[in-house]
């Protein structure tokens, strides 16, 4: 055998020997891929537990919400042991109100709940400029001052205006004695004070919504 004939075999066999080494590469790259697809599919299958869970969970809690605002106007009583009249001159009215203060949201809530008004609630001011930006209709919008993350009241205020300038924005607030500053500086159509009362909160609605005809509104007793 020559010497040219020996390099061939040479790189025949090596040759032979990568074609080897590359198919066991390729076995075992495609077992793997297997595998990562059995784990997928595991996966896959876990979320769409988690989010079954989520929808299971988020229902129960609308329906204990539910449960809440409806104990809540069969016997009307806040936190505080304060009584409240169920009133009805806001009734067909829907207020949008954010606050990411759960407790404090809740109490505005029921305040307004208690003159008549359909409520919705969020947690943010780019929450409360999402749902209008998609055609969410209101009638009035109540927002924080301040927020813990994202734009304040003052940018809900630009952002809903430039939307729809029809819909009136009333901060809700802990800075006291503030209202020019508020409605002339900054330019909100309402404002507000917590601890929000009935009486406040009643007051500036009807400024907002009768200002031109006080009305004097139905009153339901409830003992």
């Amino acid at each position: 055998m020559s010497f040219f004939e020996i390099v061939l075999l040479i790189i025949g066999i090596v040759v032979v020997l990568l074609c080897v080494d590359i198919w066991i590469s390729l076995q075992t790259f495609k077992h793997k891929l297997n595998d990562l697809g059995v784990q997928y599919q595991h996966l896959s299958s876990k979320m769409s537990n988690i989010s079954s869970g989520q929808k299971n969970l988020k229902f129960k809690l609308d329906l204990l919400e539910k449960n809440e605002d409806q104990n809540f106007m069969d016997c009307p009583i806040m936190d505080s042991g304060e009584k409240l009249k169920i009133k009805t001159l806001f009734k067909g009215k829907k207020v949008l109100i954010g606050d990411y203060n759960v407790e404090m949201l809740k109490h505005t809530k029921k305040i307004f709940m208690s003159l008549g008004f359909d409520v919705d609630v969020v947690s943010s001011g780019e929450e409360i400029i999402a749902k209008i930006k998609k055609g969410y209709f209101c009638d009035v919008i109540v927002t924080n001052h301040l927020y813990k993350d994202g734009c304040d009241g003052e940018e809900v205020l630009k952002s809903i205006k430039t939307i729809d300038a029809s819909i009136p924005v009333v901060v809700l607030t802990v800075s006291v004695g503030k209202r020019n500053t508020f409605i002339q500086n900054y330019g909100f159509d309402g404002y507000l004070e917590k601890l929000l009362t009935q009486k406040q909160a009643e007051e500036e609605m009807k400024r907002i919504f009768f200002s031109k005809n006080k009305m004097e509104e139905p009153v339901l007793n409830i003992d």
